[in-house]
């Protein structure tokens, strides 16, 4: 009797926990979709930052890729997006120091925008990365081009991944697929045959005392967790990898 009840007792709790793993599950999941969907409600553009252009630019709007080429001086003709045949002049907040004095722009920066205005103003060439509390989008000479959100093809179908890029980060996931996929084969062509082969000298052919030694040393090392080897990859291989093939960023 005693037992049935404590069977009984069992397979309910069992039943139970197994719901409440069930339904945490789900709101975990639920979460993290909509901590993701976030992502395609976000500017292409820096939170906080515009981008604004003098008023005679004919450039309505740039991609997100089309500013990161600027911004990385790889297109320096605005011809190449569209525009006029002139040079891109690339303009940040701090620039405005070797234009104007700090007395000039004010103790508490009250003359900054107008003197931002003033710089825009000057060359139809330039292209500034301002904070949106001091941009001059409200003078005549100067243009704030239009942002859009990240959109779904831009993720699933972006070619490059550079969330920390400026003024326009990157999230193309094709490069992290496409490397998982090409380190996984990398992995299992280099592990496979020297396990299988390492495998076959141990068991057939290895000395009793290199057996002893070499035996403890493979567990050692199987007994390391992967974070410390993807550490390790982090902190040295990247940025070897970053050097030899000048890459932006090393993964």
């Amino acid at each position: 009797m005693f037992r049935k009840l404590s069977n009984r007792f069992i397979k309910q709790l069992l039943t139970f926990s197994g719901a409440v793993t069930g339904i945490a599950i789900l709101f975990i999941s639920f979460f993290l979709f909509k901590e993701g969907a976030g992502l395609f409600k976000t500017s292409t553009i820096e939170k906080g930052y515009v981008l604004v252009v003098n008023s005679a630019n004919p450039i309505g709007k740039l991609s997100s890729h089309q500013i990161k080429e600027i911004f990385d001086a790889e297109i320096t003709n605005w011809k190449a997006v569209g525009g006029k045949n002139q040079e891109i002049r690339i303009f940040r907040i701090d620039d405005i120091f070797n234009e104007y004095s700090k007395m000039e722009i004010g103790e508490n920066y009250e003359h900054l925008p107008e003197k931002l205005a003033e710089v825009i103003q000057k060359d139809e060439g330039i292209i500034a990365f301002l904070p949106h509390q001091y941009a001059p989008i409200n003078s005549p000479s100067v243009k704030e081009l239009p942002t859009e959100n990240i959109s779904v093809s831009d993720y699933f179908l972006g070619k490059e991944y550079l969330p920390t890029a400026t003024p326009a980060p990157l999230f193309g996931v094709l490069p992290l697929l496409f490397g998982t996929l090409l380190v996984s084969i990398m992995a299992i062509a280099l592990a496979l045959p020297l396990g299988l082969g390492v495998a076959i000298y141990m068991s057939e052919l290895a000395d009793e005392r290199i057996r002893k030694f070499l035996k403890p040393v493979i567990e050692l090392l199987a007994g390391i967790p992967s974070v410390v080897y993807g550490f390790f990859g982090l902190v040295v291989l990247a940025p070897i990898v970053q050097k030899t093939f000048h890459l932006s960023v090393g993964e």
